[in-house]
């Protein structure tokens, strides 16, 4: 289960830095696309605007450089069950609108595979917490001992980021 652990680590870390990164170069798209999701008040908008995109790319690479794994991947399965609360609502109301997964790169509408792919993201997660996959962190480097060799943290990383991508 290691092995699957550390590829999970790996696989969300990319998908969560990328997507961050992704909504950085048109944070006012990304308001409106917060916006159209009526799910708060309208003058959060702006804030939330720019602290998902921070956050999505801190907890991201805090995986895949291995810093705080347990926190990142609590606050990975955190961020994925509000975003999957968020879209389910909207989803009983009967709207159409963009997913906003990837900010404007992609113009995705929501849908029911979209909070089954979050809830399956939230389980691998709560591996990666369960397991710590410590293999090619910072943690392990500073004294935690780790039970797969270097090597095989690097074959992960490239499977875990090549089947994210």
């Amino acid at each position: 289960m290691d092995e699957a652990a550390l590829a999970f680590r790996f696989g969300l870390g990319t998908i969560f830095f990328l997507s961050g990164l992704s909504k950085v170069p048109n944070l006012d798209a990304f308001q409106d696309v917060i916006r159209s999701y009526r799910v708060g008040p309208r003058r959060y908008s702006h804030a939330l605007a720019l602290t998902i995109p921070t956050f999505e790319t801190i907890v991201g690479l805090c995986l895949l450089v291995g810093i705080a794994v347990r926190a990142a991947g609590v606050a990975v399965a955190l961020l994925l069950a509000a975003f999957s609360l968020a879209v389910a609502i909207n989803l009983v109301r009967g709207r159409r609108i963009a997913c906003g997964c990837f900010g404007t790169v992609s113009q995705r509408e929501i849908s029911a595979f979209a909070v089954v792919r979050n809830v399956f993201f939230i389980a691998l997660a709560a591996a990666v917490v369960l397991q710590y996959p410590a293999t090619l962190s910072v943690e392990a480097i500073s004294g935690t001992t780790d039970r797969l060799s270097q090597s095989d943290g690097l074959a992960m990383l490239l499977v875990g980021s090549i089947g994210a991508l």
